[in-house]
């Protein structure tokens, strides 16, 4: 039962390879290209704790303290297996998070609550080839402390 307090993370970002929420694309924010390069390299070195150093406090925070190594590892894992080194990158666009959209979608998309300890901002959207197939992966940020930060949901 434990192990579905961490599923949400890892399903909103593995949920943006079926659908993008639908919001304002923006210009490209030359700090959150730098936080998703920097997310991606962390990612590709199977560096958990520079994926924690990436997550602000307050979403790490639906994970227990004496659990996060661990947890965030399996969440690793499904990065790597996500957004990892056997494809090329197509392009990487920002886009504003529509609040209210994102709500109905994560709404219809699971069956416990979930909540946001740190609502998410903007949505790096990655389109990336694999085997021949064109992908896209999503991934929510917010800025922490005037730096961009990865946030996730968390099961309540």
């Amino acid at each position: 039962m434990k192990l579905f307090r961490i599923l949400p993370p890892v399903l909103f970002v593995v949920m943006g390879i079926a659908t993008v929420v639908p919001a304002e694309e923006i210009p490209s924010d030359p700090e959150a290209l730098t936080f998703s390069s920097r997310f991606r390299t962390a990612i590709l070195a199977q560096n958990t704790r520079q994926i924690m150093r990436l997550t602000p406090p307050n979403s790490q925070e639906c994970i227990p303290a004496d659990e996060r190594d661990y947890r965030y590892s399996l969440i690793l894992r499904d990065l790597l297996r996500v957004l990892g080194e056997r494809q090329t990158i197509e392009d990487v666009r920002i886009r504003k998070v529509d609040a209210a959209q994102l709500r109905r979608s994560g709404a219809a998309e699971e069956t416990a609550a979930v909540s946001w300890p740190v609502f998410p901002e903007e949505q790096i959207i990655i389109t990336y080839t694999r085997d021949g197939i064109e992908n896209t992966a999503s991934l929510y940020i917010a800025r922490d402390r005037d730096e961009w930060k990865w946030v996730h949901a968390c099961a309540d």
